[in-house]
């Protein structure tokens, strides 16, 4: 039986996907968890589909805001009918999140025939992405041993380390500190200077500081919740 992860991972990929509820395969790379990468950018990766119930799950890192290309190919030959029907694979791109199944990637979907490619263009924030690929519903009966190839553009945009991700969380991190503890300074510069009977111009000028610390904290803890949200 399919572990509950597994089926999980699975039911994000429902549309344009089928897959079956039990399978004998035991691959590395079949779920979320398991998937095979980091792939690098430029570079062609081959696989296959080895049984009629296979899923295969890759990823790769994009360290920047950049406008991805990713082609699949069906590298299977045409033989028409049925067989090509069982043969027909579907390609889509998923958001990795850190505590949550990952995102797909809306317009991402590629319906591949034996023979065939199809190309994704989509402008990607920097993150974790996952790229399954499996068969596509059909009338016809899966047929094992489906190789295909995946290659991601433009060279160079990928990173094979995950530690400038964890990087830019501390730092996120270490700035919201930062701004979170001068924001109690100020609220105690107030509290002496309203103990003191200081100006109203100064207790003014002082909250008005505040007010904008605040909306600064604001921004810093939704960066930081960003930098921090990218799975490992």
């Amino acid at each position: 039986m399919r572990s509950p992860v597994k089926l999980a991972a699975l039911s994000v990929l429902s549309t344009g996907l089928l897959f079956a509820h039990t399978s004998s395969a035991a691959e590395p790379n079949e779920d979320f968890a398991t998937a095979t990468g980091p792939l690098t950018a430029g570079q062609t990766f081959k696989a296959s589909l080895e049984t009629a119930t296979d899923v295969d799950f890759q990823f790769f890192y994009l360290p920047d805001v950049t406008e991805v290309s990713l082609t699949t190919v069906n590298a299977t030959e045409k033989r028409g009918g049925a067989a090509d029907r069982g043969r027909t694979i579907v390609s889509s791109l998923l958001r990795g999140r850190k505590g949550k199944l990952p995102a797909p990637i809306p317009g991402t979907v590629r319906t591949l025939k034996p023979g065939k490619n199809a190309k994704v263009t989509v402008t990607l924030l920097p993150g974790k992405y996952f790229i399954p690929v499996g068969y596509a519903a059909s009338s016809a009966t899966p047929l094992a041993n489906v190789p295909f190839r995946l290659q991601i553009g433009p060279v160079g945009s990928t990173t094979d380390s995950f530690e400038i991700f964890e990087s830019r969380c501390r730092s996120a991190q270490r700035r919201t500190d930062r701004i979170e503890s001068s924001i109690k300074r100020t609220a105690k510069r107030i509290q002496k200077a309203q103990r003191n009977d200081a100006r109203p111009g100064k207790i003014v000028a002082l909250k008005l500081k505040q007010r904008d610390k605040r909306a600064k904290a604001d921004v810093a803890r939704r960066a930081e919740k960003f930098a921090c949200s990218i799975p490992r």
